[in-house]
Order: structure tokens, then sequence, then C-alpha cells
């Protein structure tokens, strides 16, 4: 233990007393949770290249909007058949994002909900009459709109949700049933568009498996985007769906040398009106494979430098910078400090936080109570003053305030 000032009996003894009252008012104080609970919004534009309105509903993640944590962008989610799915989505994306039960599976990410008003039009990639068992469907005469709607989200959509949202470049497109066969669709003639694709039970029967006939044509060892696909399929007693299913298993599986990510994942206890739930929630885990990291793993190796190799082999593969989340890390530390008494392996926590966001009135904070379980008050002052000079109006700033004039008025005392 390292103290700061001279020995000086009762003094000191009011010294550490100080710093113990600091302590346990910080590991003490409530959140503020003043707000009402908010899924997300719905938002009209204008399509003039649908030529006409469209709804769009977003999901924000909860520390978008935090005070307490530094901004940072997101992935975004993007979701066919949004209008029904939109609560169920945010529900599994939240589940497996923010560390609940210690869940961590994927990165917080931005949802948008596209709601339909013409589905057989929007989500299929070309116009027939003839459904799976080659029947014209009069819901069908309008079908084929599935590239202009493509459109949509390239020239309107996206373009409005990056301006204004803080978005990372990374899209997933999730679809299912109809939806699926236009995520696909998206991927062999929109490779750009998004970076990874969910299709849960896709219509590959649509224009007699034109998609499949399609993808056999294109990819191959000279497709040269880095993609994440995944696809699932629920019990079926039709052999043809189970067919076409095995060809495109057996075409993405192949070593062609290319470098999209496959995964399919057959779910013989989901039918086609189950496998939704379940599907996204593999989906997505299969689109962020890795990035899941143990707080134990952490806790007993060298923390800076375990969680900076594991993310910088994330971001590579996935193609964006992604750093170990501000409030995860925060939150490992502060277990760290206040469950498991342990303010040095604490306090490696709170400087990696430090190192990726340097400018979080929030990170002073932290390391400052650290140092005050250190008895390190000369530090302890220091990152105090650090904190209100990064945000004077931080969401601890009266915390931040009292400790630093307690602690202030302690060593005047013992000098």
């Amino acid at each position: 233990m390292i103290c700061d000032y001279p020995k000086h009996g009762i003094s000191l003894a009011f010294l550490l007393f100080v710093l113990f009252v600091v302590s346990a008012s910080y590991a003490a104080e409530p959140e503020q949770q003043s707000d009402p609970i908010t899924i997300g919004q719905t938002f009209t534009i204008r399509s003039e290249v649908l030529g006409e309105d469209r709804k769009y509903s977003v999901y924000l993640p909860a520390s978008y909007k935090a005070t307490r944590y530094a901004p940072r962008s997101y992935p975004v989610l993007y979701l066919l058949d949004g209008g029904p799915l939109f609560h169920s989505a945010t529900g599994v994306v939240q589940y497996m994002s923010s560390n609940i039960n210690g869940n961590t599976q994927i990165p917080e990410l931005i949802v948008i909900a596209v709601s339909n008003t013409n589905r057989q039009r929007d989500l299929t990639p070309s116009h027939t009459l003839l459904d799976a068992d080659g029947k014209e469907q009069v819901r069908f005469v309008t079908s084929g709109g599935g590239d202009r709607f493509l459109r949509f989200f390239r020239e309107e959509l996206i373009p409005e949700v990056e301006s204004k949202y803080r978005t990372a470049r990374h899209r997933t497109l999730v679809g299912n049933s109809l939806g699926g066969l236009l995520a696909l669709h998206a991927m062999i003639h929109s490779p750009d568009l998004f970076q990874a694709y969910i299709a849960n039970d896709p219509s590959l029967w649509w224009d007699d498996a034109l998609l499949v006939r399609q993808a056999k044509k294109v990819f191959s060892a000279d497709w040269q985007h880095v993609q994440s696909v995944f696809i699932s399929s629920a019990r079926s007693d039709d052999e043809r769906i189970r067919n076409r299913i095995a060809e495109l298993d057996e075409l993405f599986s192949a070593d062609t040398g290319a470098q999209t990510r496959f995964k399919y994942q057959h779910f013989d206890a989901e039918d086609h009106g189950s496998l939704y739930l379940p599907g996204l929630y593999h989906g997505l885990k299969s689109v962020f494979l890795g990035y899941n990291i143990s707080f134990d793993d952490v806790y007993f190796g060298d923390t800076g430098l375990l969680l900076t190799s594991h993310f910088e082999r994330l971001s590579a593969r996935l193609g964006i910078a992604l750093l170990p989340p501000e409030f995860l890390v925060d939150n490992w530390g502060r277990y760290a400090l206040h469950g498991l008494k342990n303010p040095e392996k604490a306090l490696e926590f709170f400087k990696t936080n430090e190192s990726n966001f340097p400018e979080s009135a929030n990170v002073f904070v932290s390391l400052a109570d650290a140092y005050i379980q250190m008895h390190e008050t000369l530090l302890a002052i220091e990152n105090l003053e650090r904190a209100l000079e990064a945000d004077p109006n931080h969401i601890r700033r009266e915390w931040t305030r009292k400790s630093l004039a307690r602690l202030r008025e302690a060593v005047i005392s013992v000098e």
C-alpha cells in the first residue's frame, strides 16, 4: 500500500476514513432512470424510387444516448417485414448485446425495420405468377420489384439513416421466407450494399429456383466480396425445398477460395412460422462469430493485451474497427473493484478504457475510484479533475465534485 502523505497518526486515519466514504458513495450511487422504457420510433420517408411514402422503425441501443459513456458508432441491422417483427428483433438484439446474465454474443446494433406496403412486389427479384407447385396465383401479379426495392435502400433509406445516426460501415440484412430470398438476391447482385445476410427459410422455389441457378453462375473463386451469410431452414416434407437448400449448402461450402463465410443450420423442431426467432439468434451469432469473450479469461490473464488482440482479430474479419465496449469493460472493472475487492486488477480494465476512450469522463471517474481504494490519493484527485475537464456536465458530476472536495480537504488536514 502506498500513501502520498506523511504518517501523522490521527490525521492519516482521517484521510483513510475520507477515502472509504468517497469510495462507498460511488459504489452505492444509483443510475439515473427517470425516462420511460421506449423500444423505438417510427418515421416516414418519401421514396421517389418507389413512388410512395415508406415507414421504417428505428431501435437504438441503450448506450447510444447514454451520457455516461463516450459516443461511438454502431453496426446496423436492416430488417425486412419490419412491421410485425420489429419488437421481437429488438428484443433478441438487446439480449445478445447488453451483457444480460453475462451474455454478450454480438456488438450493440442499430435496428432499422422496414414496413411493407406490397410484399409480393418488393421482396421478389423476378416476375412470375407461379407458386411452388407451379400454379398461377393472382397475388403475384405485381411481383418482380426486388431490384427497385434495393435501389430504395441504396439511394434513399441507407443515406437517410447514415445521416441521422452514428453508424459503422457494417450492415446486416435479415429476411424471412420471401425476405430471405431477397436477402440472398442482394448478396449476389448488390454485394457492396450489405456485409452480412441472414436468410431464414428463404423461398428458394421462387421462379423455378432462379436464385439457385444464378448463384451457381456467380459464386466462384473470382468472388472477392468479404461477406457473411447464414441460411436456416425449418422442417419440411417437401423434398424440392430440401434439395434446393442442399444445393446452396454445397455451393457455398465448396473450397473455391472465395472469401465469403457461409453457415447453414437446420431446425427440425421448428416450422416455417416459428423459425424466425431461433434463426435470427443463431444468424447473429454466426455473423459476429468470435465477438464474445469470457470475463474469467480476461480477469486471470493480461487484461489489456487480451482485450486488444481479441477485438483486433474480430475487426479484421468484419472489416470495421471494433473496440472493446466501454460499458462492458467498465462494468467488469467495477465488479473486480467492488465485487472481488481487487483494485489492482480493476485498474487494468479501467486503463484499457482510458487507452480506447481518452475523451470519456467516465473513464477518469472509474480510475479515480480504483485509486481511492488503493489509497493513491494524488492520483485519485488527478483523475477526478480530468473527469470534470473532459465533461463538466457528466452524469457523475455531483459525486465527482463532492469527492474532489473531500479529498482536497483531507489533504489539507494531513498537511
